[in-house]
Formats: C-alpha cells, structure tokens, sequence
C-alpha cells in the first residue's frame, strides 16, 4: 500500500549534482545524470525524503504524445494531493517504488508502466524516450523531487480511469503554449516540459 512509509529512490542533492546544478530543464547532459543515480540512487522511507531537502526523490514524469497534440489533464478536488486541485498537467508520474528489476533502466521502466496504468487507460507506446531532466527548487515540495521528463507516443485512444479524481483528452501542442490561458494554470512541473516542447516543435505543430 502506498503511503508515507513507502520505500522510494531517491539521491543526495550532493551527489546528483557537482557543478552542474540547474533550474527548469536540462535537455543535455542526461547520461551523466542517469549514472550518477544508477551509482548513487538508494531506498528511503517517503515520510523521511519529505523532510530532508539534501535528499531528491526521483519521479519519471510522462507526457502522452499523438502525433502534433499532447494529453491534458485536469486535476478534480477529490484527488487525494490538495496542492494539485484545479491545475491542468500534461504530466503522469510518481514515485518509483522497487519492483524486483536489477537494473536501473528496468526498475524505470516497471515504474513508468504502473503509474501510466493506474492513471489511464492507453494501448502499449509505439515509442518512450528520455527527452529531459526536471528540476525547479522554487518551493519546499519541489525542491525534495528530480523529474525524469518522458515523452510517451501513442496513436490510440487514451483515457482517464478515475474522472472523478481527472480528467483529461488531447488538445494541440500549440494550444497550451506560453502565453495562453492553461498555460498559466498549469502545475509547475508541466510549464516547465510544455516549455520545452514548444521551443523543439510547437511552432511548427500542425
């Protein structure tokens, strides 16, 4: 059962980071910090990762991709995670949990799978790449969590299993850019991956 006393990976800020420490997104570099985890990631209790701000739980963070649109998703009260009611995401995440995996690509993997499953409903991705690294120490949440920023390409329906905890469907990439109106009511995590985005295609999103 999930909860505060789950065991997450997570690293020490020390070790994640030498001189490389960066706000938003890193879009370069990304081997580099994929093995700094692999040698220096380890088990921790989730209530204790909360309190030690040295300490970065590591989420993969998924963005559903179809061919020029993007899954969008809409936060409802009765979501259990108060600080995310009303705001829109294009991200589906959480923590990784172990799962029996012996590599870390495969624990990745494993964990992608089961948050994809739980949140919705989608036929198997044609395609999942590793496309940045999330960081933002902005606020005292944020700044206990290190985002594996994927994009998740499907061709198929997708849905929302639980619509009244969310609710979501596709809308153009070019919709929700900086500057509009979702944009700005969108959880920090996802103006951060739309950003990206919409600087590599959004402008020439159809």
């Amino acid at each position: 059962m999930k909860g505060h006393d789950e065991l997450v990976l997570a690293i020490r800020r020390s070790e994640l980071f030498s001189d490389d420490a960066f706000q938003g997104v890193k879009c370069d570099g990304l081997e580099l910090l994929h093995e700094r985890v692999r040698r220096h990631g380890f088990w921790i209790k989730r209530a204790e990762a909360e309190r030690d701000e040295s300490v970065k739980q590591l989420i993969p963070y998924c963005v559903i991709r179809r061919a020029a649109s993007v899954f969008l998703t809409k936060r409802l009260n009765a979501q259990t995670e108060a600080r995310l009611h009303n705001l829109f995401s294009v991200g589906i995440g959480g923590h990784m949990n172990e799962s029996g995996a012996t590599t870390l690509e495969d624990l990745i993997a494993d964990n992608l799978r089961r948050e994809l499953a739980e949140e919705l409903v989608l036929d198997e991705p044609e395609a999942v790449e590793l496309i940045g690294a999330i960081n933002d120490d902005s606020t005292s949440v944020s700044r206990c969590h290190f985002g594996l920023l994927y994009e998740v390409w499907t061709r198929g329906d997708v849905r929302v299993r639980e619509t009244d905890k969310m609710i979501g469907g596709f809308v153009p990439l070019n919709d929700i850019g900086p500057g509009s109106d979702i944009y700005r009511e969108m959880e920090d995590w996802s103006r951060h991956a739309v950003s990206v985005l919409w600087r590599r295609d959004g402008r020439r999103a159809d």
